[in-house]
């Protein structure tokens, strides 16, 4: 029983041995790095308790000495932290991500470690196009050096995760085993918006995700009146044309508005070559302004304007016109008595059936362009006023 006992001890005793040299070997292989070999930025993250030392296995805060100031950092792990005093920002190009990776090294010759920094960068158009019914945006994430530390190795990978508001990013994780490995994220969105922010985090550091705003690129309008001055009170109308480009889809419903007046139609369509009209009638007098308000960002790229003037001629040609027409016919008569008041109604009607005309009550299959209007007027005035003595004669007249 004694020897069995001895045995037991003994075993004991090498493997408390066994267990003490490695736990001495793994504390010896701890690499020693000061606060002030530390950037700026996980300077202040030591200090907030927010820096991290990330290995393949754990990620957990590192360990320090007791004089505050020496931090002990396994060889296999990196120093990861956060930029907190940066939120987000509009991606236009080119940017590195507020990110922090800090690889420990110790070069020959050197009287201490160092702390190498590497940052996330991604790269973009900054905005999404319009593609098979939907928006896509495309992201380029690379790993980079921001300093003499171009042939540094990653002691573990690195991972990325990245969320689009209202969207789908593929891949949404990014793996990055060396640096310059660029990876290609594909983000789509269902609509259009003025901006959409994806968010950007890197794997286990628990810090405030880093937000990115891209806008999206709906393609451009171009609008024109055809004629830029028409009469005012409805009597005239204009064509809006409306024609897209290449990032517009046809078949796409362009809603309008107008400042006075009445559009036709409200929501006009894209054809086959990105074009479409619409007309507007007058209201009153002064400038309108037909816009698209979805496309006309900034303010004034898709619009047009369109003046209504006093129809101040055009009722000069209709009086004349009727009181042509209605002579004609009433000079016919045998007895003048009732002329007088014969020209005054054949006037008037043929005033009425001018301003019928103008308004769209087409009796006639006439087609007059905008700026022959008034000579329209004189002749519609005219023609009203010569066939209303038709149904019309004067007390006492006889039918020529």
């Amino acid at each position: 029983m004694r020897s069995v006992a001895r045995r037991s001890i003994t075993r004991s005793g090498v493997l408390v041995c066994f267990a003490a040299a490695c736990l001495a070997g793994t504390a010896t292989t701890q690499i020693r790095v000061r606060r002030d070999a530390l950037d700026p930025v996980m300077r202040r993250a030591f200090d907030s308790g927010r820096l991290r030392e990330l290995s393949t296995a754990s990620a957990r805060a590192p360990t320090v000495d007791a004089d505050r100031a020496t931090l002990r950092i396994d060889p296999r792990a990196m120093l990861i932290a956060r930029d907190e005093t940066v939120t987000s920002a509009r991606l236009e190009g080119e940017l590195l991500l507020p990110f922090h990776i800090g690889v420990v090294a110790e070069p020959a010759g050197a009287a201490e470690p160092v702390v190498l920094d590497l940052r996330p960068k991604v790269a973009s158009s900054g905005a999404f196009v319009p593609s098979n019914g939907s928006f896509r945006a495309e992201l380029i994430v690379s790993l980079v050096a921001t300093g003499d530390s171009a042939d540094v190795a990653l002691p573990s990978p690195v991972e990325l995760t990245v969320v689009v508001e209202g969207g789908e990013a593929k891949p949404n994780v990014l793996k990055f085993e060396s640096l310059g490995q660029a990876q290609t994220v594909s983000l789509t969105i269902p609509a259009a918006r003025d901006e959409v922010t994806v968010t950007v985090d890197l794997s286990r550091l628990d810090a405030t995700p880093f937000k990115l705003v891209l806008s999206t690129r709906r393609g451009k309008l171009t609008m024109s009146a055809t004629p830029r001055e028409i009469l005012g009170y409805g009597l005239g109308t204009a064509t809006i044309l409306i024609e897209a480009d290449e990032l517009v889809p046809t078949r796409s419903a362009i809603g309008l508005e107008a400042d006075s007046g009445t559009l036709d139609p409200l929501r006009p369509t894209l054809d086959d070559q990105r074009g479409a009209t619409a007309t507007l009638r007058s209201d009153g007098l002064g400038t309108c302004t037909v816009r698209a308000p979805r496309w006309d960002d900034p303010r004034g790229t898709a619009n047009t304007t369109v003046a209504y003037k006093a129809p101040i001629v055009f009722f000069v040609f209709a009086l004349l016109g009727g009181v042509l027409g209605s002579a004609l016919r009433v000079f016919r008569l045998r007895k003048q008595r009732a002329w007088g008041r014969a020209i005054a109604v054949g006037t008037g009607a043929g005033l009425l059936g001018a301003v019928l005309w103008a308004l769209g009550l087409r009796v006639l299959t006439l087609d007059w362009s905008p700026a022959t209007s008034e000579f329209a007027a004189f002749g519609i005035s005219a023609l009203v006023g010569l066939g209303f003595g038709t149904f019309w004669q004067p007390r006492g007249a006889k039918p020529g």
